[in-house]
């Protein structure tokens, strides 16, 4: 009983049951975390400790709703699949136990969403469209149709730290560069894990290619609408992973 109680803690079965090693935490940050600070910095006009808090309260109201996808996905959609992953490993609470952490995850997402947010109808139909597609997600019995549902999830889960803190025109100026060098990446690797995509080297020199292309095309789309971010985000992550490139030749260490 001790030890689920710990589980009422936001972000405390996502830690147990999807961040299971040190690289986990490291890619999230590099591909998500670091980058949404960053954002929020450049919207909060360089104040860093309001966009590290503000980027906090977002992230504890996203991942608060996410976490309820992760707890219908591991304790009744991985049954009624033929491969499914055991990610809750010998975690087994009873159906008390499990209403009461979806309903304390719902309580908090809506309070600290009307705290950030009052007013703020995107933001709240946002919350809302992650659940009703997480939902449809972890329903769903066939692997295509999963694709479509998590380039949504991908995207969601991307934007919606920072959404209630952007202004509209910032959130579409951010869309093309998200979408090509988070959501399709993440799509790929996704599909590739399901047995649906052709089998991608998982070598750091197909990400360099894969984000080489896009700095390419992203700098000859520049010269005629000068959008910084669709060149900055694959120029990023292009970065990234010629850092550990190099990083891998002096040890063993691979991240995805």
């Amino acid at each position: 009983m001790g030890r689920e109680l710990l589980f009422f803690i936001p972000f405390s079965y996502a830690a147990h049951s999807r961040f299971v090693a040190k690289r986990d935490y490291i890619f999230h940050f590099l591909y998500e975390w670091f980058p949404a600070v960053v954002i929020l910095a450049y919207a909060l006009q360089g104040d860093m400790l309001k966009a590290i808090y503000s980027f906090a309260l977002g992230y504890t109201a996203f991942i608060a709703l996410y976490e309820i996808g992760y707890l219908v996905n591991d304790f009744y959609s991985v049954k009624h699949e033929t491969d499914g992953r055991n990610r809750a490993g010998k975690l087994a609470p009873d159906k008390t136990m499990l209403t009461a952490w979806v309903i304390w995850r719902l309580v908090l997402a809506i309070s600290l969403i009307y705290v950030i947010g009052p007013g703020n109808y995107l933001y709240f139909f946002t919350a809302i469209a992650l659940l009703i597609v997480f939902g449809t997600h972890n329903l769903l019995r066939s692997k295509k149709l999963k694709i479509g549902t998590f380039i949504l999830l991908a995207t969601l889960r991307f934007y919606l730290p920072f959404l209630p803190f952007l202004s509209l025109e910032l959130l579409l100026k951010l869309l093309p560069g998200i979408f090509l060098c988070y959501v399709c990446y993440r799509t790929i690797t996704y599909a590739q894990s399901k047995g649906l995509w052709m089998k991608v080297p998982k070598t750091n020199k197909f990400r360099i290619v894969y984000y080489g292309m896009i700095s390419l095309i992203s700098g000859i789309v520049y010269l005629t609408d000068p959008n910084a971010f669709l060149l900055l985000f694959p120029v990023y992550y292009l970065f990234i992973w010629i850092g550990f490139s190099l990083a891998s030749l002096f040890s063993n260490t691979s991240i995805r």
